[in-house]
């Protein structure tokens, strides 16, 4: 196979890893490489020590880095965590049990009501 036409292949190929890593964290930004992502995306960073996760928003891609907004604090996690990006993007899901309800920005109701 000539070179070109190999060449040519190899482009059509999705060559992005299923999941990046954090390199960088702040109290409000995390600094992540190795994923193909895209400003406004939203991605699962996950904790390997503390077992859990957050949600956040890529807000700038830089060569070969990628910044994020966390959507909640980002205590526990530490530069190696993993991130994936969530394919399906922010999902809200909503049903009459909501109707009249305060809740936070993932729907989790925070008034009295129970």
């Amino acid at each position: 196979m000539p070179l070109q036409a190999l060449r040519n292949r190899v482009k059509e190929i999705d060559l992005s890893p299923a999941c990046g890593e954090v390199v960088r964290i702040n109290p409000t930004l995390i600094t992540g490489r190795h994923l193909r992502v895209g400003i406004g995306d939203t991605v699962r960073i996950v904790s390997s020590l503390h077992q859990h996760s957050t949600l956040g928003m890529v807000s700038e891609v830089k060569e070969g880095e990628f910044n994020i907004t966390p959507f909640s604090f980002t205590e526990g996690f530490s530069v190696g965590d993993k991130i994936y990006l969530n394919e399906s993007g922010m999902q809200i899901p909503m049903s009459r049990e909501l109707l009249g309800r305060v809740v936070d920005p993932f729907m989790q109701p925070i008034d009295s009501k129970g």
